[in-house]
C-alpha cells in the first residue's frame, strides 16, 4: 500500500514512467504530423517579447475568454484551479515514491486552505460547464462525448483527491487545519466503519490507485482529444504572427512556381496544421462569423477540424507522396472558401491563437492561380483590374472625371505637396463614393491641407485581387503604384478607403516601399478638428449610428477617430450599434465579395436591420460609415429594407462637409 516501502515505490515508478512514455509517444506523433507543413519558424520568432506578452494576457490572463461573461470566468476558474491543484498532484506522487508527504504540505494550514478553496472553485466551475453543455447548449458548441468525458475526468480528480485527504485524516486519527472540504467527508468514512488501522489503509490504497489511474488516464487521453489545446494553446498563442494584422503574406518566388496556394496539407505551413490540433471546438468563431450567421456554408471551426481530421487520416507520408486534396466534397468545400469576407471576427474571438484568413486565401490562391476556378462575377472584376486597373472596368483615362470642376492639384502636373491623397477606385468611379470624395476635397481645402492627387497615374491598390486569391495580379498592381510613388517622391499618403489604407500601410512594405505616414481620412479629419483647422456650423439634426469597417477596425485597430469626428458635429446625437468596435458585424463586401453574388440572407440586410433598430427607423437618422464598400452595402441595404423611405447612409466626410456651409451633400 502507499508509503509502505520500496515495493510500492518501484511499482509507482514503473507506472509513472510507462504513462509518461506513452504520453510522450502520442504527443510526439502529433508534432511529427504538424512538421509536414512548410517551415516558417524564423518569422514567428522575430518578436519573442510580443509572443510572451500574448501568452501572459491571453493564456494566463484569459483576455479573450473573459469577453464572455458566462463561459469566460468558468474556464478561468477551471484553468487556475487545475493549475494550483497541480501542487496537490505533485505532493501525491511524491508521497507514493518517498513514503511521506513533501515538506510544508500535510498539517500546514496554508496548504490545506489553498487546496480546499480550489476544490470548491473547480467544482463550482465544473457544475457551470455541465449546465452550459447539457442545459443551455449554445448553437455552435457541440454536445460531444469527448468534452463530457474530460469534464468527468476533472471531476474525478477533485473527488478522489478530497476523498484521499479525508481517509488520510481517518488513517492518522488527526485533523488537518483548513481542510474544510475534506474534513466534511470524515463522518461519512466513520459511518462506513472506517477507523485507523487496516481498513483505513486498504481504503487509502484503493483510492490512491484510483486517483493515479484518473490522473494518468487524463494525461494520456489528452493527445487524442480536443483538449489537446491544454498543451498546445500556449505555444500557438506565442507563435501567432506578429506581422500587421491586416497584412496577407506574399508568395515567395511567385514567378518561378508551377503551382500556387495550398491544395494539400504539406502546402500549408506548420502553424496552419498546428491550428488544427489546437482548435478547442468552442464555436466562438462561428458565433461571430457573418457568413455563418447568415446561413452561408462557412464554419471557421470546421475549417480547422477538417485539417485535423485529414492529418490524422493521412498520417506521416514521405515527401512527394500522393495526397488527398483539402478542398473536396468530403471536407472543406469550395463554396465555404468563397463565403469568407475576411472580416477577422473569427481570429478576434479565437482564444487559442488560430489564424483563419491566411488559410482561406491560400486555398483561394490555389483555386484561382493553379486551377483557374472562380465564379464569373469576381473573375470579371479581376479582368477589369488587369486591363483597366479598376474593378468596374471603366477607362483609366476617366479616373479624374469626378473632380473635373474642383481644380485639385495633381502630382503629374507639377504639383508639390506634403500629402498624397490616394483617392481609390470607389472614390473615382462609384457615384455614391464620388460624392463622399467631393466632400473630402471640400474639407481638405477648408482646412488648408497641403495635398495633391495622382490623377490618372493612380491605379487600383489591389486589395480585392489579393483577397480573391490572385496574388500575381496584386503584385503587378502594387508594383505599378509603387513606381508612381517613387517617381513623385511621395512619403505621406492618406485615403478614405480602409482597404486601400490597410494595403498601403501594411502590405506595400512587403514590396520594398514604406511610407513615413499613412492615414485613413477619419484620422486626418479628427486631427484637423483637434487642431482647430475646421470651423463647423449647425447641420441636420437627428440620431447617427456609426458602423465600424472591418478593415479599419479589427484589421487596424482604428476605432476612436471616426467617433471623435462624429461627436464633434453640431446637431449629431451619436449612438452605438449593439455589435460595434472589434465586434462590429461585417457589411458583407470584404475579401473581394463586393464583386461576388451572395446567396441566402444578405449580410448587409442583417446589418441594416440592426442599424434601423438602433435608429428606431427614424427617417432623419443616418448610418455613418468610413468605408466606400460599407457605404455601398449599407445604402443598398437601407434601400432594400425600407423601400428608400427610411434613414440614409453617409460617409463621415459628407457629414462634416455639410456643416462647412450648412448645405446637405449626402
Amino acid at each position: 500500500m502507499p508509503g509502505s516501502g520500496a515495493v510500492f515505490a518501484v511499482a509507482e515508478l514503473v507506472v509513472l514512467v510507462a504513462a509518461a512514455a506513452a504520453f510522450a509517444y502520442s504527443t510526439w506523433g502529433k508534432i511529427l504530423l504538424v512538421r509536414q507543413g512548410k517551415p516558417d519558424w524564423e518569422a514567428r520568432l522575430e518578436h519573442p517579447r510580443a509572443g510572451v506578452a500574448n501568452v501572459l494576457t491571453e493564456v494566463f490572463g484569459h483576455a479573450r475568454l473573459l469577453r464572455y461573461p458566462y463561459s469566460g470566468p468558468m474556464h478561468l476558474a477551471i484553468f487556475y484551479g487545475f493549475t494550483v491543484l497541480g501542487i496537490s498532484v505533485a505532493a501525491f506522487f511524491w508521497e507514493g515514491l518517498a513514503g511521506s508527504p513533501p515538506p510544508l504540505t500535510d498539517g500546514h494550514a496554508w496548504y490545506h486552505v489553498s487546496m480546499n478553496l480550489f476544490y470548491v472553485l473547480v467544482a463550482t466551475a465544473l457544475a457551470f460547464a455541465f449546465h452550459r453543455r447539457l442545459v443551455l447548449r449554445p448553437k455552435n458548441l457541440e454536445l460531444s462525448g469527448d468534452a463530457l468525458l474530460i469534464l468527468s475526468l476533472i471531476a474525478g480528480v477533485i473527488v478522489t483527491d478530497v476523498a484521499l485527504e479525508g481517509v488520510k485524516m481517518v488513517r492518522h486519527d488527526t485533523a488537518f487545519p483548513g481542510a474544510f472540504v475534506s474534513m466534511a467527508t470524515v463522518p461519512l468514512w466513520t459511518v462506513m466503519g472506517l477507523a485507523a488501522g487496516p481498513s483505513a489503509d486498504l481504503a487509502y490504497a484503493a483510492l490512491w490507485w484510483l486517483h493515479a489511474a484518473i490522473l494518468l488516464g487524463f494525461l494520456n487521453y489528452l493527445p487524442y482529444s480536443k483538449h489537446l489545446h491544454i498543451m498546445f494553446a500556449p505555444f500557438n498563442v506565442f507563435m501567432r504572427s506578429q506581422a500587421p494584422k491586416g497584412a496577407l503574406q506574399p508568395i515567395p518566388g511567385i514567378e518561378e512556381r508551377e503551382s500556387w496556394g495550398a491544395a494539400t496539407l504539406p502546402e500549408l505551413s506548420w502553424k496552419m496544421l498546428f491550428d488544427g490540433f489546437t482548435c478547442t471546438e468552442c464555436g466562438r468563431c462561428d458565433d461571430w462569423c457573418p457568413a455563418n450567421q447568415t446561413g452561408k456554408p462557412l464554419s471557421p471551426k470546421k475549417l480547422h477540424l477538417d485539417i485535423k481530421h485529414l492529418l490524422v487520416q493521412e498520417g506521416l507520408k514521405p515527401a512527394g507522396a500522393e495526397r488527398e486534396p483539402i478542398i473536396s466534397d468530403k471536407r472543406t468545400k469550395t463554396d465555404e472558401i468563397w463565403a469568407c469576407t475576411t472580416c477577422r471576427s473569427c481570429e478576434t474571438e479565437c482564444p487559442v491563437g488560430n489564424e483563419h484568413i491566411e488559410k482561406i486565401v491560400e486555398y483561394r490562391r490555389n483555386l484561382v492561380l493553379t486551377q483557374g476556378s472562380i465564379a464569373r462575377q469576381p473573375q470579371l472584376a479581376l479582368e477589369n483590374m488587369e486591363k483597366r486597373s479598376n474593378p468596374w472596368g471603366l477607362e483609366a483615362s476617366t479616373r479624374m472625371d469626378w473632380a473635373k470642376d474642383l481644380g485639385l492639384p495633381v502630382f503629374g502636373q507639377g504639383a508639390k505637396a506634403e500629402w498624397c491623397w490616394f483617392v481609390g477606385c470607389a472614390g473615382a468611379f462609384d457615384s455614391r463614393n464620388q460624392a463622399a470624395a467631393r466632400a473630402l476635397a471640400a474639407i481638405l481645402k477648408a482646412a488648408g491641407v497641403s495635398f495633391a492627387v495622382l490623377g490618372t497615374e493612380e491605379g487600383c491598390c489591389g486589395d480585392s485581387a489579393r483577397r480573391l486569391g490572385n496574388e500575381y495580379l496584386f503584385k503587378t498592381l502594387a508594383e505599378a503604384n509603387i513606381e508612381t510613388f517613387k517617381k513623385h517622391g511621395i512619403t505621406k499618403v492618406f485615403t478614405a478607403c480602409p482597404h486601400g489604407f490597410n494595403t498601403l500601410k501594411n502590405e506595400y512594405p512587403q514590396f520594398g516601399y514604406a511610407f513615413t505616414e499613412v492615414l485613413h481620412h477619419s484620422q486626418l479629419i479628427a486631427r484637423l478638428l483637434a487642431e482647430g483647422r475646421l470651423k463647423l456650423k449647425d447641420g441636420p439634426g437627428g440620431p447617427v449610428v456609426y458602423h465600424d469597417s472591418c478593415y479599419l477596425g479589427r484589421h487596424n485597430d482604428v476605432y476612436d477617430p471616426p467617433r471623435r469626428v462624429l461627436s464633434a458635429l453640431p446637431g449629431v446625437s451619436l449612438a452605438e450599434l449593439p455589435r460595434s468596435g472589434d465586434r462590429s458585424f461585417c457589411c458583407g463586401a470584404g475579401g473581394g465579395l463586393m464583386w461576388a453574388e451572395e446567396h441566402g440572407e444578405r449580410v448587409n440586410h442583417n446589418r441594416t436591420k440592426e442599424a434601423l433598430a438602433a435608429l428606431k427607423t427614424d427617417a432623419k437618422g443616418r448610418v455613418a460609415t468610413a468605408c466606400p464598400f460599407c457605404l455601398t452595402m449599407l445604402s443598398d441595404g437601407l434601400n432594400d429594407v425600407t423601400g428608400g423611405k427610411g434613414p440614409k447612409a453617409a460617409d463621415i466626410a459628407s457629414l462634416v462637409a455639410e456643416r462647412l456651409d450648412g448645405k446637405t451633400v449626402a
